[in-house]
């Protein structure tokens, strides 16, 4: 078996137990046993079950990133910030698995402060600031917004797309999270344009 198909194959024997078991009660002699290999050959890949959901997380949202030539063809800065904060909740995010290690990931950063996952999330939630507020500033430029301050709007969007995905994790598929996006995104931006509140 070849070194990435073997990292592969112990990622979702992981995932598989994280989902079933939870995190915690999954242990790295439980993970081997799943994959099929010896415990040792765990840490060739990992140093420990935080980094493989890290890991694990971070090429699930690089694979569901939103391309720059459909950005290209959009055609204003509301429609780049609608599709780019509706396509990080789309359906592929959306699933079982994914909420499992979403959850394990926010506890890592957020109650256990663990380095590497807080590093991630700063890294996130920096790269989509930085896209909203160049857009946002663009729009100001063109007209197509009023004068506001891009920071601060940037945070209410990014953190009302993660109270939208805290309701998801309650309600689960009855809870239409891509359309709730959308209408929450489309809101607010109503707000920004001429003629409208200040």
């Amino acid at each position: 078996m070849e070194r990435d198909e073997r990292r592969q194959l112990i990622m979702d024997s992981a995932i598989a137990l994280f989902v079933e078991k939870g995190v915690e009660q999954t242990k790295i002699v439980d993970i081997s046993k799943k994959a099929e290999i010896g415990k040792s050959t765990f840490y060739e890949y990992f140093k420990n079950k935080a980094d493989l959901v890290c890991q694990w997380l971070a090429e699930k949202m690089a694979s569901v990133q939103v391309s720059e030539e459909m950005l290209a063809n959009l055609p204003d800065q509301s429609a780049k910030i609608t599709v780019l904060l509706r396509e990080s909740c789309n359906p592929e995010l959306a699933s079982r698995e994914m909420m499992a290690m979403f959850v394990e990931f926010w506890r890592l950063a957020i109650i256990e402060r663990h380095p590497q996952a807080q590093e991630m999330m700063k890294s996130m939630y920096a790269v989509y600031s930085d896209l909203l507020c160049g857009w946002l500033r663009e729009g100001v430029a063109s007209g197509e917004f009023v004068e506001h301050d891009e920071e601060k709007v940037a945070a209410g969007l990014i953190g009302g797309v993660d109270g939208l995905w805290l309701q998801f994790l309650v309600f689960g598929d009855s809870y239409r999270l891509y359309e709730n996006v959308e209408t929450y995104v489309a809101t607010l931006l109503v707000g920004l344009r001429p003629g409208r509140s200040q």
